[in-house]
């Protein structure tokens, strides 16, 4: 189990003698990932801990990928902004590079 990227190797929890089903009732994953992405996860999941439940959360929406859904909306901002950004020069891409 782990205490979070920022804390470093070796910083979360070890528990050893004790089955993942034993503790774990179900895993949820980020919203975002591509189906093909949570069925790879749930594969390995199912491979280790076949008694746990493991999908897409649902908080952005049940369908991360509906035109609707948090997840578009904000890759729409994204480009918008990504786009914006190339336009009016302040992505720190000097003007000549993008003129190739």
């Amino acid at each position: 189990m782990t205490a979070a990227p920022d804390r470093g190797v070796g910083a979360g929890l070890s528990l050893n003698g004790i089955l993942p089903n034993e503790w774990i009732d179900n895993i949820r994953l980020w919203p975002g990932l591509k189906p093909t992405e949570e069925e790879a996860v749930k594969r390995v999941v199912n491979h280790f801990a076949p008694q746990v439940s493991c999908a897409c959360s649902d908080l952005f929406g049940a369908n991360p990928f509906s035109p609707d859904s948090f997840t578009a909306k904000y890759m729409q901002e994204l480009n918008a902004l990504t786009w914006t950004e190339w336009k009016n020069g302040e992505d720190g891409i000097p003007e000549e590079l993008k003129q190739l």
